[in-house]
């Protein structure tokens, strides 16, 4: 009976480390370095992995002012090769009735004193197609306002961009976020 048991317990041992394997196999992961478009002192990366469940990104960042907000977008491209500048993508490639690329709010943050943080986010259900590519945006929202919670969220919540939809994206005649700094991943 020992024997039986022991031999049992070492099979599902091997099937559940094989399955953990396989898993881990299947993800596939890029990481980048961030670009500091603003030329702030920036510096971090991005990890984003896609598998079968979705995308995950984790960002890591250094050399935020502390106490400013930031909030971080999602911009995908489904078909690189469709943009105003084939397969050199940018703010062109926003506009219009059908935009080629599409946006999400990844996440928000309050510089921590020592200007580092931490974002991550999953979009379950997200399989990009081969030879898209995913942008992580970082955009500054300036000093936190702790004082008045709806320009707080604002500043969290949306890009503060009229251009991007007024009045949820932004209000005209409002602060503006300052894009400051991004990762691009091509998807394979």
């Amino acid at each position: 009976m020992r024997t039986i048991l022991k031999t049992t317990i070492l099979l599902l041992t091997a099937i559940l480390m094989t399955v953990a394997l396989n898993t881990a196999m299947a993800h596939e992961c890029d990481k980048q370095d961030i670009i500091d478009a603003a030329g702030l002192g920036i510096t971090g990366s991005a990890d984003l992995c896609s598998d079968s469940r979705g995308l995950k990104a984790q960002l890591h960042v250094e050399g935020l002012v502390p106490g400013d907000a930031y909030t971080v977008w999602w911009i995908y491209f489904d078909d690189p090769s469709l943009c105003e500048v084939p397969n050199e993508c940018g703010d062109a490639d926003f506009g219009g009735d059908d935009p080629v690329g599409v946006f999400g709010r990844y996440g928000s943050a309050v510089a921590r004193k020592n200007g580092k943080t931490h974002i991550s986010d999953r979009l379950s259900g997200m399989t990009p197609s081969s030879g898209s590519q995913v942008w992580i945006l970082l955009i500054n929202h300036g000093a936190a306002d702790l004082s008045d919670g709806k320009q707080l969220a604002r500043q969290l919540l949306t890009p503060e961009d009229p251009l991007a939809g007024a009045p949820h994206l932004g209000i005209v005649g409002g602060p503006v976020g300052a894009p400051i700094a991004l990762t691009i991943h091509v998807m394979e």
